[in-house]
């Protein structure tokens, strides 16, 4: 079950899990993740997707593998891995970095809307950096989800929100 507020922590390890998968332009629009096993680990992943996701090598590589024998259809003669699980991707924010599920979904919502695939892969960090370590923001406190707002409006609007609460007193 989710909890209905955001108190993050190990800010440090989540920006560099943003800037690695970004520096590795592994941040896509359209899908949550997908990752191929060829000797070396091949991963493209969403906002949610990449955040939930080890952005080291070796680390990537052993998740993948995880994830791939775990797979029902492991048996195929394929090297490829498909992430449909978006709820476990959430589950493992929230455990790791204690993120809601309602501040990812509307992180996500801006990635997604970003016409451009290099703002979408600058906002990923730039979320990370934004969002306050312990402070708590209560889902009902974020901004509205401004489906009448540009991508762009969205996108400062909820970095400009997050960068108000850095030293609120939790």
């Amino acid at each position: 079950m989710s909890r209905n507020y955001t108190r993050l922590r190990n800010k440090r390890e989540l920006v560099l899990r943003a800037r690695g998968h970004a520096r590795m332009d592994r941040l896509t629009q359209g899908t949550y993740g997908e990752a191929y096993v060829n000797g070396h680990v091949d991963y493209r992943g969403c906002a949610i997707g990449c955040l939930a996701v080890p952005h080291r090598g070796a680390e990537l590589l052993r998740f993948v593998k995880e994830r791939r024998e775990a797979s029902p259809l492991a048996h195929l003669d394929s090297p490829g891995v498909w992430f449909p699980m978006v709820d476990e991707h959430l589950r493992e924010l929230e455990r790791s970095f204690g993120i809601s599920e309602a501040m990812m979904r509307r992180a996500e919502l801006v990635f997604e809307a970003l016409p451009f695939h290099g703002a979408a892969i600058e906002f990923v960090p730039a979320f990370t950096e934004a969002l306050p370590e312990g402070v708590i923001i209560h889902d009902t406190e974020l901004p509205r989800d401004g489906r009448y707002m540009d991508s762009y409006d969205q996108r400062d609007a909820l970095l400009r929100f997050l960068r108000a609460r850095e030293g609120v007193a939790a």
